[in-house]
C-alpha cells in the first residue's frame, strides 16, 4: 500500500501540521515505510501464540485518604502564579 502526497496533506491539516513539499515527500517515503512494516506485521499468524497476559488479576493498594499539599506548597516551585493558580501562556486562542 502507497500513500500519495493529497493524503499526507490532509493528514497534515487534520494535525495542523505544516510542511514543504520536499517534507511532504520525505514523510511519503516514511509512510510507505510504516505501512509496509504494518503489512509484514498484520501477515503474522498468531492463532497459535500464547497471550502475554495471564488470567490473573491486577493488585490495587486500597485507598487511604491523607492530608492533601498545601497551596502554598504546591506553588513553590512555580516558574509562574498568582499566589493561588499556577499561570501558563496562552494556548488556544478565542
Amino acid at each position: 500500500m502507497s500513500v500519495d502526497i493529497n493524503q499526507i496533506r490532509n493528514t497534515a491539516t487534520l494535525a495542523r501540521l505544516s510542511f514543504s513539499d520536499s517534507e511532504l515527500e520525505a514523510l511519503k517515503d516514511d509512510f510507505d515505510t510504516i505501512l509496509e512494516y504494518m503489512d509484514v506485521v498484520s501477515r503474522f499468524d498468531c492463532r497459535r501464540e500464547k497471550p502475554a497476559i495471564s488470567g490473573r488479576s491486577t493488585q490495587l493498594r486500597t485507598d487511604q485518604c491523607k492530608e492533601s499539599l498545601q497551596v502554598k506548597d504546591a506553588l513553590r516551585n512555580a516558574p509562574n502564579s498568582d499566589g493561588v493558580f499556577f499561570r501558563v501562556p496562552r494556548v488556544i486562542d478565542n
